[in-house]
Parts: C-alpha cells; structure tokens; sequence
C-alpha cells in the first residue's frame, strides 16, 4: 500500500512540475516575452494545440515560414492561419492598450499640425522677405530719380560697361546637361532644368536656387528624357515643364502633382495670359495643344484646329500667350493668332527662317524673334479699336541685330528696357538698350542656353550655360551723398563735389592747425545712396547754394567783382576754398 503511494505521488509530482514550467509565464507571449492585451494588434489568442500567443506575434511567424513549416512554436505540432482564435476570459491580467492607442493618435494628429505650422511659418518668412527686399529696391529707385531729376547728369560712354558685372557664378552640373531657367518671384528662387548626377540611374528633372543665400537646393526627378521647356505662373503658383518623353508635368510646392500624356515628344509651353488655369503645350510634330489645370482628362479642342492648320510640321520652339493673342514659333513660321470678333486673324512675322526663339514684353508691346542665320528681330504690336468695338493688330519692324543666336529676354533697368541676347560673334552676352541702341558687351567662357529677368527687380538678370548659372547685377553708380566735415577742415579741391559726375576721384583736405594735405577716398563722400529723403533734399539745396557761388566765382575771376559771400549758414570765400560746417 505504501509503495502504491509512492508511486501515485512521483506523477502527481511531475505533472505539477511541467504545469509549472508551461504556465509560470501564462501572462506574457512565448515569441515577444511581453504582456497580452485585451484589444488592438496583440490581443489573446490561442492555435488549436491551447497553446496562447499574442495576434500579431503569431501571425507574423505564419506568415515568415512557408506552409509546409508553419508549427506551434512551443509544441511544434502543425498550425495554420485558421487555427488561431481569440480568447475571452474573466480573470485575465492583460495589459489594457485603449489609452496607449488614444495616447498615439493624439500624438499622430499634434505632429501633423506642427508640421503644418512649420511650412505657413516659412511661407510667411519667404513672404516678408520678397516684401523687405522689394521695399529696400524702391527706396534705391525712389531716391535715383530724386537724383536725377535734381542734377541732369549725363553719364559717359565709358560708364555703360561697368552698368553690369558678374554678381554669383553657381555652378549646377559638372556634366552639363542644363537647360532651361525660369523665376518664381513669390518664393524669390529660380528653377533650373538640369540632368542628374547619378549616372547609375540617368534621369531629367529640376533644381532650386535662392536668390538671397545662392545655394543650390535638392533635385527633383521629373522626366525620363531631357526637358525642353519650363514656365512658372507667378497668378497659379504652378510650374509646368516639358519633355520628350511624351508628358508634361506640373509642380506645386516642390511636388510633381499632375503629369498629362501628350502621345507625342514636347518642345515648347506656356501659361494663358487671360485665364490662370489654362496652358499651351507645342510638340516636335507641330500640333499645339491646350490643357486646363481643372480637367486633364482630354485637351480642349476649341481654337486648336485654327492653330493647327497651318501646312509646317517642323517643331515648336516657342509659345508666347500675349494680350495681343498666341505667338506660335515653329522652326519654318512664326505669327501671331489675335483674336477679333470671335474670329481668329493671323499675323505672319517677315523674318528669316529657321528660327530659334521668341518672347514678348507685355508692357511695351515689343516682340524679339531669334533666327538660325544669327540675326535678331525687333518688332512692334499696335493694337487699334475701331468704331465698331473690334480690335486690330499690327506687326511693325523696328530694327535688326547681327550675331546673336540663342535665346534671349527683356529686362528693365531704372525704367529702361533692355534686350539681353547671346553674341556668337564675340563669345558674349549683350544687353542692347532700346532708347539708343547703346551695347553693353559681358564676356563669357562658354555659350548661353537661357536668359531669365528677374520680375520684381530690375537690377538683376540671370543667363544659364550648360553647367553653371550667372547672376549679373547693376553695380551701384557713385551718388553724392551727405557727409559731415569738422569744422577745422576745408574743401580744396570743391570743383570734384560740384561736378561730381558720379565719379569724383580724390579730395583733398585741409586742416587749419597742420596746413597739410590729407587724402579722402571718394566712396567716403559718394559711395552709397542716401537712405533718407529729407537729408538728400537738405544737401541737394546746399548743392545749389553752392553752384551759385561757384557762378559768383568764375565772375569774380573775370574781374567783374570781388566780394566775399554768405550763402546761408555756409561761409564761402572767393579767394579761397568752401568752409562747409555740416551736411
């Protein structure tokens, strides 16, 4: 009886043992170690053989093992996806996941609203700084013409090469590969169409440079073939683009938004001028085609057929929608579509073929068109209503420059058009200026394959070659500005301020106790504009004062009479030089 005991005790010993070494951890899952939950991804569940697990911890080992090996992973017997089934128990100690999975959402939503806070708060800085900087460029322009209403100064022939200089040279691309260049004046950034760097995996897209630091942003990868053509519309905030890879593309906020397919290679775009949401987009084949930004299911046909019928099947080179109407360049034609009366009149361009390109200045209705036989074109579009509320336009030639091939753009300095155009002849850029025809020559080391204005400024231009980007500026010209001078010192050499001419060389002092003479640099008396309108008005009136003792002078030189002179709070003597208190 005893040993009957024994040995009923011995298994009765050994199933509390392996209870104990199976179920001593029955709260926490067997392939994570960690807690079961009553809800979410890791809730209880348990295969066919009893063993429990947490749902996700079991369903990602099915899922890694092939189905001839999916095993319990404690007793190793056979299992499958179906096998697991959730359990409902009373009195089991689970991790409650409710508030974490709250706890996350909250978090979730909190960083998508400072993500959203961070993108307003650099539009609005990029915003206030378009804003600084065009506020800083009409203060200059507002007191230049102060300048030049109150002095008439002429400036020399010799001062027109240095109206210009090389502000930036940025480089984009060592290969080559650049193309296209157009301006965003809201964000104050150019956009370059450039190839990529990454000769593994050649593609075509664009890059970014800010025009206040001059670095050059990320690329964008956008086409598969290089791109012919890119415009920006400042109204939209869009940037379209163009390629050979049969699709147009468009870009809002450096993300590729849209990309319409055009079933045939592109050449040339451009943005409406009358409606915002509407585009033109030109092909190697000729056809012209218009999208509007609301429905790119089809292209509109509407005036298509007008455009197209012209017999020429050579490419488009350039697209130019105008207030006169749509300039159409193809490589053998170039005319203008107005439209009139609800009919559409063409106006063919008397230039020589083949051409390059075209483009348009709103503002003084002046047309450029560039030729293969490097010859540049300058038209004039009148617009005339008659009597009866219809509009005529017409096409007059104005004049004509040699050597100039490539693409070319208007840009306003001061008020005053210039023509921006690469000179093959020479190996430069030339900027013709249309009052007088006076040239300005830039040389260059390699060839211009774009020119962009800068819309909101009219100091600045930038040209694109093959690899790298130009940035010109107009170099300050030397303004008389206000400066204050101890009363021990004296002007001697008084005939350089007064007759400044922007560019005075040296003055010279004075001082009473040394009797020495000391050298002042210029940029000391002209060197900057003045900030102020009342100091330029203050020393512009002592100017004058002085302009008529200088009359007083040369009188008194031809013995007409010798006297000594007080002009204002200014002591001026004849004999000798100009005191000047303060200015």
């Amino acid at each position: 009886m005893y040993h009957r005991f024994q040995k009923w005790y011995k298994y009765v010993v050994l199933i509390k043992y392996f209870s104990y070494i199976c179920f001593q951890d029955y709260d926490t899952c067997p392939i994570c170690l960690d807690l079961y939950g009553n809800s979410g991804a890791h809730r209880l569940v348990a295969l066919k053989c009893g063993h429990l697990f947490g749902e996700q911890c079991i369903k990602r080992w099915m899922e890694n093992r092939c189905n001839r090996n999916r095993t319990c992973p404690v007793c190793n017997s056979r299992a499958t996806p179906r096998d697991i089934r959730p359990i409902y128990c009373n009195k089991l100690v689970a991790a409650d996941a409710t508030q974490i999975a709250g706890y996350q959402r909250q978090i979730d939503i909190l960083q998508t609203e400072k993500t959203r806070s961070d993108i307003e708060m650099e539009n609005a800085k990029i915003v206030s700084r378009d804003v600084v900087i065009k506020l800083q460029n009409l203060k200059r322009r507002h007191c230049a013409l102060i300048a030049i209403t109150s002095f008439d100064v002429e400036n020399d022939d010799d001062d027109c090469d240095r109206k210009f200089s090389l502000d930036k040279l940025v480089e984009i691309n060592r290969d080559g590969g650049c193309r296209a260049l157009t301006y965003n004046s809201r964000s104050n950034e150019l956009y370059i169409a450039r190839k990529s760097t990454n000769d593994l995996l050649p593609s075509f897209g664009i890059s970014k440079v800010s025009c206040s630091s001059y670095r050059l942003g990320e690329y964008l990868h956008l086409h598969s073939e290089p791109i012919q053509d890119m415009t920006y519309s400042q109204r939209k905030k869009l940037l379209l683009t163009v390629s050979y890879d049969n699709t147009a593309r468009i870009i809002d906020r450096d993300i590729c938004s849209h990309t319409i397919q055009c079933g045939m290679p592109l050449t040339s775009c451009c943005w409406d001028h009358f409606n915002v949401n509407e585009f033109y987009v030109g092909g190697s084949t000729g056809e012209i085609y218009r999208y509007d930004v609301r429905n790119f299911g089809t292209h509109m046909n509407m005036g298509l057929q007008m455009y197209n019928s012209i017999d020429d099947t050579s490419r488009v080179v350039s697209l130019v929608s105008t207030e006169c109407g749509l300039l159409i360049c193809r490589l053998y034609t170039c005319c203008l579509w107005s439209f009139n009366r609800k009919q559409w009149e063409l106006k063919s361009l008397p230039a020589d073929a083949p051409f390059k390109s075209a483009c348009f200045d709103n503002i003084s209705h002046k047309l450029l068109v560039s030729c293969s036989s490097r010859k540049l074109f300058l038209y004039k579009v009148k617009r005339s209503f008659n009597n009866d509320r219809s509009t005529k336009c017409v096409v007059e030639h104005q004049e004509t420059y040699s050597g100039i091939a490539g693409r070319n753009a208007f840009t306003e300095v001061l008020g005053e058009k210039w023509i921006a155009a690469y000179s093959q002849n020479d190996n430069s850029l030339n900027l013709h200026r249309m009052k007088d025809s006076r040239t300005i020559c830039l040389p260059l080391s390699e060839p211009i394959v774009d020119i962009c204005p800068y819309i909101d400024r009219t100091d600045m231009f930038a040209a694109l070659t093959d690899s790298r980007l130009r940035i010109y500026k107009r170099t300050q010209p030397f303004v008389v500005t206000p400066c204050r001078v101890s009363q021990s010192a004296r002007v001697a050499s008084v005939d350089e301020l007064l007759g400044y001419q922007l560019r005075a060389a040296t003055h010279i002092l004075v001082s009473r106790e040394t009797q020495g003479a000391e050298e002042l640099s210029a940029q000391t008396l002209v060197a900057r504009m003045l900030a102020s309108e009342d100091e330029w008005n203050k020393y512009a009136n002592m100017l004058r004062k002085i302009m008529v003792w200088r009359e007083a002078r040369e009188r008194q030189e031809k013995g007409e009479y010798e006297k000594q002179y007080l002009i204002g709070q200014h002591e001026v003597m004849l004999g000798g030089s100009v005191l000047i208190e303060e200015c």
